[in-house]
């Protein structure tokens, strides 16, 4: 993990954006993958695993960027998760509202800890 080690604002910019780039890296690998149903579960399975992993991760940490960092891969591996439900409810019935909103609430909690991670890690700097 890079963000713990460095400057405050390039923890910022990792956690806020290039968390966003590793999700569209990760929605343009879906075509090539085949994004069957195997692959949503997997996804869905180690998604709420790394999640389970990164909490527990940082509740252990006692350096404040570490926590931050472990917050982030938390955050990042429940996107993944809601993603891989999307994908299977999409695979299930195709026009459905529950895909939409696991997907809906996948961008909800990549963009909306952005700009607060971005804020706590530049203030991290100076504790």
């Amino acid at each position: 993990m890079a963000e713990p080690e460095g400057p405050g604002m390039v923890g910022g910019i990792f956690s806020g954006l290039l968390t966003a780039l590793v999700v569209r890296g990760m929605l343009a690998m879906v075509p090539i993958v085949g994004g069957g149903v195997f692959w949503a579960w997997v996804l869905v399975g180690l998604g709420v695993l790394g999640a389970l992993t990164g909490a527990l991760y940082g509740i252990v940490s006692r350096h404040v960027k570490r926590i931050l960092a472990y917050a982030t891969l938390e955050l990042l591996r429940m996107v993944f998760a809601a993603i891989g439900v999307c994908r299977i409810v999409s695979l299930a019935d195709p026009p459905n509202t529950a895909s939409t909103l696991a997907l809906d609430g996948a961008v909800v909690m990549l963009v909306m800890p952005a700009g607060a991670k971005f804020a706590l890690f530049a203030a991290s700097d100076y504790t």
